[in-house]
């Protein structure tokens, strides 16, 4: 995992899908803070090893296949170039709300393919790609949590 410091924002590149989604916490120095660090990526949803402020792995963290769910970074990078994200949709985990909405899937893809597209554009005009992954990522967050949500409400319901 390496930290790349984009025009606009600290971020880390996630062990599974390769793109730079997980947010990285910066001291008042600049220094890299990983405490406060986003380790579950937003895109593929696989739970990144943390990091020491050096920057070097935690030899005290969880092994990836603990972190998720039993998955091994094999089966997850599988899925993500399959279906932009660690699981198959056609086969949701016992504790998912059920599967993915169409919406929540076609913003997975978005999101790729704009992560794509910066790694083909000079770093000078990649302002409008990262302002588009912002919204993509703000998209697929608020997508899930209503997804979320709505499966809650049926489970809650008394006609359930």
């Amino acid at each position: 995992m390496t930290l790349k410091l984009d025009p606009f924002n600290p971020r880390l590149t996630c062990e599974c899908c390769g793109y730079p989604t997980l947010v990285a916490a910066l001291d008042q120095h600049d220094g890299f803070e990983p405490a406060d660090t986003l380790w579950g990526c937003p895109l593929c949803d696989w739970e990144n090893a943390p990091l020491q402020s050096d920057g070097t792995p935690d030899p005290h963290a969880p092994s990836g296949e603990d972190r998720n769910g039993g998955f091994t970074l094999e089966q997850a990078r599988e899925n993500v170039q399959v279906h932009s994200w660690m699981y198959d949709p056609q086969q949701p985990e016992p504790w998912m709300a059920g599967p993915p909405t169409e919406d929540e899937l076609a913003l997975r893809r978005e999101l790729r393919a704009t992560f794509e597209a910066l790694r083909q554009t000079p770093e000078r005009e990649q302002y409008a790609l990262w302002r588009q992954v912002e919204e993509y990522e703000r998209s697929l967050r608020d997508v899930t949590i209503r997804h979320a949500q709505a499966a809650e409400n049926e489970r809650d319901s008394p006609d359930a």
